[in-house]
């Protein structure tokens, strides 16, 4: 993609993409957050229809409660009322036991009905917390994942035209803008009489020196303008071996992330312990890659040339 076109893109709110090892985990991220939600509506439409399941069956058990109720007091009232005279009166008692009755029945069914709502409301409360909870935390896990590779994406992109000077000697004039210009001075030296590079001042956007200044030099960072210069002059390191005195020690790196240094440092220790474990003198052990993918080579050692 041209670098024109890139920056148009990044300007749009609209346009959202991913790089090739993102995109995989935002589109699962995507798919799972709707299997969430297919699934809670799936329970929500059981749920519902067991309420009323179990609403119907409470209905049926206090009818058949009130029928009993009743049966047993109106044959009570009819024992009791036997010598009774009048029909009348007996009428109006077990009319009075009916009502006492269906007053107990409606409270009774009240009652039962508040704890099935409560106690269903509670289960199924738990039950959508068991079910869901897995996921959400999957989900979570998945998306801060994604958000780390999108920001170890976002700053090796803007590392990528950086070049790191290591052990560069730093200049003992006094004012800033001597200081600026001896770096200069050295690196296009460096990059011309040394690498080889065939570079510029105009190829340069930006130099500086990295942390306070102390006991040794700082390493001095270079922003090349573009991609091509800066992997120009990584190719060119290799000619250091015989560079003169005064660009002896220094080594020209990647300017790597965090996440990079570390895989960096454990493979070059890989390498140090590989070389001192090789007892035939005949082979050592380097670091080899691009950042974030380096590995470590076996190479047979080179007779020294006397």
């Amino acid at each position: 993609m041209e670098f024109d076109l890139y920056d148009k893109m990044t300007k749009r709110n609209d346009i959202h993409w991913y790089c090739g090892s993102c995109e995989p985990k935002v589109m699962q991220c995507i798919k799972l957050e709707r299997e969430i939600e297919r699934k809670l509506a799936d329970f929500m439409g059981k749920v519902e229809y067991k309420i009323k399941t179990l609403e119907g069956s409470v209905y049926k058990k206090i009818a058949e409660m009130e029928e009993k109720i009743s049966e047993r007091f109106r044959d009570h009232i009819n024992e009791r009322l036997k010598n009774l005279v009048t029909y009348t009166a007996v009428e109006e008692a077990i009319q009075k036991v009916n009502d006492n009755a269906m007053s107990y029945a409606d409270k009774a069914r009240v009652d039962i009905k508040e704890d099935l709502t409560v106690n269903f409301a509670q289960d199924m409360k738990e039950n959508i917390k068991t079910e869901i909870t897995g996921d959400l935390q999957e989900a979570q896990s998945l998306l801060q994942e994604t958000r780390l590779q999108v920001k170890e994406q976002l700053d090796k992109e803007a590392r990528r035209n950086n070049i790191i000077i290591n052990r560069a000697p730093e200049s003992t004039k006094t004012t800033v803008e001597e200081k600026i210009r001896d770096d200069q001075e050295y690196v296009m030296e460096l990059f011309n009489e040394v690498l080889e590079a065939d570079c510029n001042v105009d190829d340069i956007k930006k130099m500086f020196r990295l942390g306070a200044r102390g006991e040794y030099s700082r390493p001095l960072l270079i922003e090349c303008k573009s991609r091509q210069v800066k992997n120009l002059i990584i190719e060119s390191a290799g000619r250091l071996r015989g560079a003169p005195q005064k660009f002896k020690g220094i080594s020209v790196t990647h300017d790597m992330t965090i996440a990079e240094r570390a895989q960096c440092k454990d493979a070059v220790a890989e390498a140090k312990a590989k070389t001192a474990a090789d007892t035939s003198g005949e082979w050592k052990f380097v670091v080899r890659g691009p950042p974030g993918e380096m590995k470590v080579f076996k190479v047979k050692i080179r007779p020294q040339q006397y």
